[in-house]
């Protein structure tokens, strides 16, 4: 599991891809945590989309959790809350 907390901007996402991507090389499967983010942008938003597409071409799963507040709704403005695997 990869746990995020505070927030998820630009100049976050960039660590949080890079540890979403040794995760998935490591793992069968991988969740983030995203239940202790306060601010959830769209560099956050492009950094789990890229984890989505990684996983399967990979062989690996992908799921997200702890989606609330700002978070939720930037996924939903995106349409990534149909896309994501949201646990």
């Amino acid at each position: 599991m990869v746990s995020v907390t505070g927030d998820l901007d630009a100049d976050t996402g960039p660590l949080l891809h890079i540890a979403l991507t040794e995760a998935l090389h490591a793992n069968p499967s991988v969740c983030c945590d995203l239940s202790r983010v306060a601010f959830f942008g769209a560099a956050g938003a492009n950094t789990l989309l890229a984890a989505h597409l990684r996983a399967p071409a990979t062989g690996r799963q992908f799921t997200v959790r702890g989606v609330h507040g700002i978070t939720r709704l930037v996924l939903a403005i995106t349409n990534l809350d149909e896309i994501l695997i949201l646990t």
